[in-house]
């Protein structure tokens, strides 16, 4: 899935995840940053995945917003 959004100045970090299913741990990437915008590309389960997002700043100070995504297998075609 890819993810983006916009962030204040004072965020140095963001780091992206997505946990489908029973999975643990899940896949994660730190996402790249731009002037005010974050963009992170993780692959998903099939299933429902839970994508959390954390921002830091230089302090140490977190945030954190989490959402659910569904992955579907596509359809398969016959001839």
């Amino acid at each position: 899935i890819n993810v983006q959004g916009t962030r204040d100045s004072s965020v140095t970090t963001v780091t992206v995840s997505a946990i489908g299913g029973s999975a643990s741990g899940g896949n994660r990437a730190t996402a790249t940053l731009g002037t005010g915008t974050f963009s992170a590309v993780v692959p998903m389960t099939l299933g429902v995945n839970t994508i959390t997002v954390t921002a830091a700043d230089a302090a140490g100070n977190t945030n954190t917003a989490a959402s659910r995504a569904f992955l579907a297998r596509p359809p398969v075609e016959h001839p």
